[in-house]
């Protein structure tokens, strides 16, 4: 992330898109988060976010107890 980004995301606004494989879906992805556990006990969930855009995606997870 540049500077720029740096004080966009400061300032709560989306960031600027520097690569362009980002723009067709081609995302360079950070690892998978903890594993977050809910009010429910049957799912837990994770989170990663893309290295250049910082978008987002996430997982349900099934707990086998």
């Amino acid at each position: 992330m540049n500077k720029e980004n740096t004080f966009r995301a400061l300032t709560d606004q989306e960031p600027i898109v520097e690569r362009w494989q980002c723009r067709f879906g081609f995302h360079r992805w950070m690892k998978w988060s903890d594993i977050e556990k809910k009010t429910s006990n049957l799912y837990a969930y994770q989170k990663r976010y893309c290295a250049d855009c910082n978008e987002g995606e996430s997982r349900k997870l099934k707990m086998d107890w």
